[in-house]
């Protein structure tokens, strides 16, 4: 039995099957990740491939299947077509795209997460001038981690619950967020300082705009991409 879904999606990943087909990888507004087939996907007469391009809103149609899925129609809807523009932008947009093929589940809708992808395309499809693409990744790393499920813990103790956040804190990848002066002997983790505490809350309320041209010194964005990278690589799934 098969059922027919249209919903706007984004492309994530594609690969080549058999001959001439294309298996692909989506992040849709209403079925969250799901991948598909695309029948005849390299032939120079596909109608369907030149819809399915990375860095584009399309309307997609699938027929879901007991085995496999596949693409039925597709319609390009905006191209984020100034994504092309630079390495720079290319990197950025192409991390988003690899970080949500790595973590999201297919099959659990989350109309958040495609927001977010959305908003980080507009951000840098829009940008004119220079940017910091290492801060903008680990941003996304950390707004996509907590709408995951993975949200650390930055307002209070993870131990004790306090909100005393004085010198010397440890932010424990394993115990999910920071760990106070009181409770943090034996803990693992990386020591912060307020300074730094602060930024990585700030980092999930601005928008990607205002990450691309963060304000501090840099010191305190290398120290933010560690911890960010480390807080990801502890949670990355084992399977990916």
């Amino acid at each position: 039995m098969s059922h027919y879904y249209q919903t706007q999606a984004i492309t994530l990943h594609r690969r080549d099957i058999r001959e001439n087909d294309r298996f692909l990888s989506f992040y849709t507004q209403d079925l969250g990740k799901v991948q598909a087939i695309v029948s005849g996907a390299k032939k120079i007469k596909s109608r369907l491939s030149g819809h399915l391009e990375p860095f584009a809103i399309v309307e997609l149609g699938i027929v879901r299947g007991v085995k496999i899925n596949k693409v039925t129609s597709a319609q390009c809807v905006f191209r984020y077509s100034r994504l092309m523009d630079s390495i720079d932008k290319m990197m950025c947009a192409g991390f988003c795209l690899r970080f949500l093929n790595k973590m999201v589940h297919v099959g659990v809708p989350d109309k958040k997460i495609f927001n977010l992808l959305v908003s980080a395309f507009e951000a840098i499809n829009t940008e004119e001038s220079e940017y910091n693409v290492k801060i903008f990744n680990a941003v996304f790393t950390l707004k996509a981690m907590s709408l995951l499920g993975y949200a650390p813990e930055l307002a209070r103790c993870v131990v004790c619950k306090s909100e005393d956040t004085n010198e010397p804190i440890v932010f424990s990848f394993n115990k999910g967020g920071i760990v106070c002066a009181r409770c943090r002997k034996g803990v693992e983790g990386e020591n912060i300082s307020l300074k730094e505490l602060e930024f990585l809350q700030k980092s999930l309320q601005i928008n990607f705009h205002e990450a691309m041209h963060p304000k501090e010194d840099e010191a305190l964005y290398k120290k933010y991409n560690t911890l960010v990278s480390k807080f990801f690589m502890y949670h990355l799934p084992v399977s990916v």
